[in-house]
């Protein structure tokens, strides 16, 4: 089962939720934002160094999304 987050403008998402919910949904992950008036769409597979750098960058409310495969 997949894993949604929301993060509301100016709000943080805690690091160890962060990283309990990365570890059980590491099979890659994405990020949805809006800037300047467009959709922002990122996403990555499993590492979650680079999952947490995207995400420290995205500015505004962002949608993140982190998936397990499923057979």
């Amino acid at each position: 089962m997949c894993i949604i987050i929301y993060r509301p403008v100016d709000a943080t998402i805690p690091e160890a939720g962060l990283r309990y919910y990365h570890k059980a949904n590491s099979d890659s992950w994405g990020l949805m934002w809006a800037a300047g008036g467009h959709l922002q769409i990122q996403t990555g597979e499993g590492n979650y160094a680079s999952f947490h750098k995207a995400l420290r960058l995205a500015r505004g409310a962002v949608v993140v999304h982190l998936r397990t495969a499923t057979t």
